[in-house]
């Protein structure tokens, strides 16, 4: 899927970088401002933006002061594929964006951000973000702020990076921390401030964390940046308009882990995951996802006017695995009256939920019991037989 190929492409390109690169040296952060000119869900790998590029952030040194800001350039087109599908329902031809990529202009956005201009501030705000939000600079608007922190599972690490295991969420407002949150892939979190009702919706699709975190690694350990793949809309204060043009209807990106999923909205069926669809009457949906081998999914959401909404989905196994075990061994294990084997054994793929255990061995009185078997996990039947009375023999 988009994601899958592009966080594989992105460690493809940081794992050559690595190695024709000093071991300390950080790819370089291309990052661009300009009006989208097309969208392609299917171009390229997973879908493609283009933008014609009018300015470029960059940073220069005057007396020991470092001054950031935007450049004026000679337009040009400029194209990359994009970090998640969730752009496709977020970003619209002809909007004002600003893209980043790393080691070359263009080729794969490792973050995109929808802006709009605050001519009270004099510049430019973004309402959403999709990609890694450290590789953007504009502010977001309303005063907020994301400050994004991933652990590293330190067992599949390669050279600097490694796989994040999951994401500390900060939100601030005009500088002030206001929530944390912690987030696994495919999980998101809703901040919303009680006085003006705005909030900031955040999801963490999946990303990369850098190895120096791991314990016992090297403190002088650098190298290429990893990054992470977010999606962040701003809800804004009741009463306003979202600042995307054209927003009398909302919109909807599901993703689902794994993918493949059959997404329901209401009783309609859209498709199949990843998916988007726009154009949505705003109010009250239900969300329900639907894959064989995996528990039903549910989750409600609200469809606001201009506001995209992203739901991701960590769908849970309908199965479980069912493990016997007996005392003395040698058992014979009937589940649901079906003959499995003898003990100790362990069952795969029993459906989740209760079911009728009875273990029986002749000269031992036979135990039933009810087991549970959680979904996706083990659940555990431990028997001590006792010899059955008719058994023994009393000599005459």
């Amino acid at each position: 899927m988009t994601i899958t190929r592009f966080l594989t492409t992105t460690l493809i390109i940081l794992a050559l970088c690595t190695c024709c690169l000093p071991a300390d040296a950080a790819l370089r952060s291309f990052t661009y401002r300009g009006y989208v000119t097309s969208l392609d869900p299917d171009g390229g790998d997973g879908g493609n933006l283009s933008i014609l590029t009018t300015h470029q952030w960059g940073c220069s040194f005057e007396n020991d002061t470092q001054n950031c800001g935007w450049k004026a350039v000679t337009p040009f087109p400029l194209a990359g594929t994009v970090p998640a599908d969730a752009a496709f329902s977020i970003i619209r031809s002809g909007q004002v964006v600003e893209v980043s990529s790393l080691g070359m202009p263009g080729g794969h956005w490792t973050g995109i951000g929808v802006l709009t201009p605050v001519y009270a501030e004099q510049g430019y705000f973004a309402t959403a973000l999709v990609g890694d939000p450290s590789s953007l600079p504009v502010p977001l608007i309303n005063g907020y702020s994301i400050i994004a922190e991933t652990e590293p599972d330190c067992d599949n690490c390669s050279g600097s990076i490694c796989p994040a295991t999951f994401a500390r969420i900060t939100v601030t407002r005009n500088g002030a921390i206001r929530e944390t949150a912690t987030l696994y892939p495919a999980e998101s979190y809703q901040y919303r401030d009680e006085k003006d009702k705005s909030g900031v919706d955040v999801a963490f699709i999946s990303g990369l964390a850098s190895a120096a975190l791991c314990p016992n690694s090297s403190p002088f350990m650098t190298g290429v940046q990893p990054i992470s793949i977010f999606t962040v809309s701003l809800i804004p204060p009741s009463g306003e308009r979202s600042p995307i043009p054209g927003a009398d209807t909302g919109s909807v990106s599901i993703l689902s882990v794994p993918s493949g999923s059959v997404a329901y909205l209401g009783h309609e069926m859209l498709g199949v995951t990843p998916i988007t669809s726009s154009g949505l009457q705003p109010g009250l949906y239900t969300v329900t996802l639907k894959k064989d081998g995996f528990l039903t999914w549910e989750k409600q959401i609200t469809i606001r006017p201009g506001i995209p909404n992203l739901v991701t989905a960590k769908l849970v196994p309908g199965f479980g695995t069912l493990s016997v075990k007996s005392f003395p061994l040698n058992a014979s294990i009937l589940l649901d009256g079906e003959m499995q084997g003898y003990t100790p054994l362990i069952i795969p793929n029993v459906p989740a939920g209760p079911h009728f255990v009875e273990i029986t061995k002749p000269g031992y009185q036979a135990v039933t019991k009810t087991a549970q078997v959680p979904a996706g996990s083990i659940g555990l039947v431990v028997a001590s037989l006792s010899t059955d009375p008719s058994e023994i023999q009393i000599p005459v």
